[in-house]
């Protein structure tokens, strides 16, 4: 099925059935498509502006550099679907179903992606900066070289996520359950941890300058050279990582985190090293 491109903003079409429906570079903004079925749909470079895609079938759509700014997507079912380099800054996927899909370099700047299902997502080098992932599950799923700047982790589920080199600084991960995720190289000052769930997770080499580690539980995670500050740290340390000073990183009572094989910044020579 294929519709002239041109004239489909503000369309109103709940419930229709758009099964592999060509609408490539369209004009959808402000459409109303809530619970449409556009399964295998080619939505690549079209502009959905503000649209209506609540408890949409988007399985395996194409929606590859899409404009979906401000698009409502709750509880949309997006499995498989292609949405790499697609920009939703401040789209609603409150509990969308997102397992395996392919959100690489995709701009997600400040989404609600509360309760979302993000297993096996491909979010490499994605921007989460800000978002909301509050409880979404994201079991497995690739967040290398993500930002995930101020975002809102508590109680996601990481297990055996890889977050190799992402960018977590101030981001939130009260509860958020990491077992055995993949983190070397992370960005994680001033990120906020209390009571995470970090067993065997890798944390070779991540920055954890003023990072709040309390009642987190580190048994057998690898935190060999991974960065840590105490009152000892410089005051060109801290506000090269914030503007607060002292800025020591926050560990539970009775951790040793020389014992972790952890490495003491003290001055920003030892940033680089």
């Amino acid at each position: 099925m294929t519709w002239d491109r041109e004239s489909l903003a503000g369309l109103e079409a709940p419930k229709a059935y758009l099964f592999r429906v060509q609408l490539l570079n369209a004009n959808l903004a402000y459409a109303n498509l809530q619970e449409a079925n556009l399964w295998e749909a080619n939505l690549q470079e079209a502009s959905l502006w503000q649209a209506n895609l609540q408890e949409a079938n988007l399985q395996e759509a194409n929606l590859q550099e899409a404009m979906l700014m401000g698009v409502n997507l709750q509880k949309a079912n997006l499995t498989y679907a292609n949405l790499q380099k697609a920009n939703l800054n401040n789209a609603n996927l409150q509990r969308a179903l997102l397992p395996r899909a392919n959100l690489q370099k995709t701009i997600l700047g400040h989404t609600n992606l509360v309760e979302a299902d993000l297993v096996k997502t491909n979010l490499n080098e994605a921007n989460l900066g800000a978002a909301n992932l509050q409880k979404a599950d994201l079991q497995e799923a690739n967040l290398q070289e993500a930002n995930l700047w101020e975002a809102n982790l508590q109680e996601a589920d990481l297990v055996f996520a890889n977050l190799q080199e992402a960018n977590l600084r101030n981001a939130n991960l009260h509860k958020a359950d990491l077992r055995a995720a993949n983190l070397p190289y992370a960005n994680l000052p001033y990120a906020n941890l209390p009571y995470a769930n970090l067993p065997y997770a890798n944390l070779q080499e991540a920055n954890l300058i003023y990072a709040n580690l309390q009642e987190a539980n580190l048994d057998q995670a690898d935190l060999k050279n991974a960065l840590y500050s105490d009152g000892n740290t410089s005051e060109s340390v801290c506000k090269e990582i914030y503007k607060n000073y002292p800025c020591p990183t926050n560990f539970s009572e009775n951790f040793d985190p020389k014992v972790a094989g952890m490495k003491l910044v003290i001055n920003l020579k030892d940033l680089s090293n």
